[in-house]
Formats: structure tokens, C-alpha cells, sequence
């Protein structure tokens, strides 16, 4: 897959932006993100990102992101993700599939509502820097479900966040 190299440094990139955003916009307001320091001999990974690349823009087709609930056969519950499509989305048309999840004690809106990953990817899409893509945000956290979208995180934490593994064992 040619795309994989500049897929791997995107999904760097966006990480990495987690710690290196400012305050924008309400979400991250909400969130009280806060950014790395560097100790004086760390040295960067990756380039700072260009400016801008995570920002919504107003005057472009941007693509579509829906939460989509689901019948889980593996916990015999539903389940709920977040899919985007790109503009001009068409059922007919086959994509590519991008899985993107989320890191521990955290779902699947750590990437649509911290990082902004649907902008970030309509805007490497118009800069053609990847293919319209179909993304997928599953929630790895076996014990969200949509009967009991907030487990007790205490509890997920003393447990060694073993309903993870569940979801991870399936899919790898």
C-alpha cells in the first residue's frame, strides 16, 4: 500500500497535536488540554505540522461524520462508532478504510472531538495528499455500550482495562 508511509506520519502527526494545540476552539476549551514540555535534550520526532492543518474550512465540501449504532455479536449488545465519509460520498463508489482507535480510558470521540481528525483528513483530501477515504472511530472499550455509555472509569482503571482486550483480540 503506497499510501502507508504518509498514512503512519499522519496519524503521528494528529498525535502529536494533541499536546502542541492551543486552546482553539470550545471543545478543547472544555477539555483544559495542555501542552507537552520538552525536556532540553528531547528533540522532535516529526516537523511541526503546517499551520492550519487541523482548521475547518468554511468554503470547501467537507465530509460527513455519523455516529452509528450497531448489534455487537462478540458482547450481544449495542454498540455505538463514529464513520466518516468524504464529500461527495457516493454508496456505489469502494473506498479505502481507514481504523483509527483511541488510546486507553478514553472513546471514540478522542479523535472527532479532540483532535479533529474529519477536518485533518478533508484537508490532506483537498491538499491531495491521500484518496477520499471511508474512516472508522470504533469505541475500544468493551464496556461502553449504548445501555451503559459511561462505565465507571475507576473501577475500568483497577481492572487493568481488561474490557479492552476484548474488543482487541477481535479485531487483530
Amino acid at each position: 500500500m503506497k499510501n502507508k508511509p504518509f498514512l503512519m506520519a499522519m496519524l503521528a502527526l494528529v498525535c502529536w497535536s494533541i499536546g502542541h494545540s492551543q486552546t482553539e476552539n470550545a471543545a478543547d476549551k472544555k477539555l483544559n488540554l495542555q501542552p507537552i514540555v520538552f525536556n532540553a535534550d528531547d528533540k522532535p520526532a516529526f516537523e511541526d505540522p503546517p499551520q492550519g492543518f487541523r482548521d475547518k474550512h468554511a468554503e470547501l465540501a467537507s465530509g460527513k461524520l455519523t455516529v452509528v449504532q450497531y448489534n455487537s455479536k462478540t458482547l450481544g449488545t449495542r454498540r455505538e462508532m463514529a464513520v466518516y465519509t468524504p464529500a461527495g460520498y457516493a454508496t456505489d463508489k469502494k473506498y479505502p478504510v481507514l481504523y483509527l482507535l483511541h488510546g486507553l480510558n478514553s472513546d471514540k470521540g478522542q479523535w472527532t472531538d479532540w483532535i479533529r481528525a474529519q477536518d485533518v483528513i478533508d484537508n490532506l483530501i483537498r491538499d491531495g495528499k491521500i484518496k477520499p477515504m471511508l474512516v472508522v472511530f470504533p469505541n475500544c472499550n468493551s464496556s461502553v455500550t449504548v445501555e451503559n455509555p459511561a462505565p465507571d472509569q475507576e473501577k475500568e482503571k483497577e481492572m487493568g482495562y481488561k474490557s479492552y482486550g476484548v474488543f482487541l483480540r477481535k479485531i487483530c
